[in-house]
């Protein structure tokens, strides 16, 4: 936890791996909770 002080490119990186993780995690919720879409 001492790289905390080092905000920069790490902190956008972890965000967006973590923000595509919870899109992922929302994306699969949703096709597993409704496994027949209409399309």
């Amino acid at each position: 936890m001492r790289n905390m002080v080092r905000k920069g490119r790490q902190s956008l990186f972890h965000f967006g791996l973590t923000a595509l993780g919870f899109i992922g995690f929302i994306l699969l919720v949703a096709s597993l909770g409704r496994p027949t879409l209409p399309q």
